[in-house]
C-alpha cells in the first residue's frame, strides 16, 4: 500500500525538504504521519471501516513506513526475484 498527496507546489506556500529529497507543503505539515508508529492508529481504524463492511481481514498485514530510496530498493529486488522466478519456472516447463 503506498499512500501520499500528490498536487502542485504553489509559489506561495512554503514548504519543508525532506532527507529524501521530496517536499513537504506546511499546510499538510499538521497532518503528514512520518512514523510507523503514527500510522498505526489510522491502519486500525481503516480495519475497523473494512470489518464494518464484513470485510474483515484474518491475517495482520506489517505497515512500515520507509523513505522513498527504500521503497525503490525493495521494489528493485522484488522484481529481480520475480524475474529468476519465472525464469526457474520456463526451465522446469521445458523439461516436461
Amino acid at each position: 500500500m503506498k499512500i501520499f498527496s500528490l498536487h502542485l507546489q504553489s509559489q506561495e506556500a512554503g514548504y519543508i525538504a525532506l532527507k529524501d529529497g521530496r517536499k513537504l507543503c506546511l499546510e499538510c505539515l499538521d497532518s503528514a504521519i512520518m512514523d510507523t508508529n503514527e500510522c498505526q492508529p489510522l491502519y486500525a481504524d481503516i480495519q475497523r471501516f473494512y470489518e464494518s463492511l464484513n470485510m474483515k481481514l484474518e491475517q495482520q498485514i506489517p505497515l512500515l513506513l520507509v523513505e522513498r530510496q527504500a521503497l525503490n530498493e525493495a521494489r528493485e529486488g522484488d522484481k529481480n526475484v520475480r524475474e529468476n522466478s519465472l525464469s526457474s519456472c520456463t526451465k522446469c516447463s521445458n523439461i516436461i
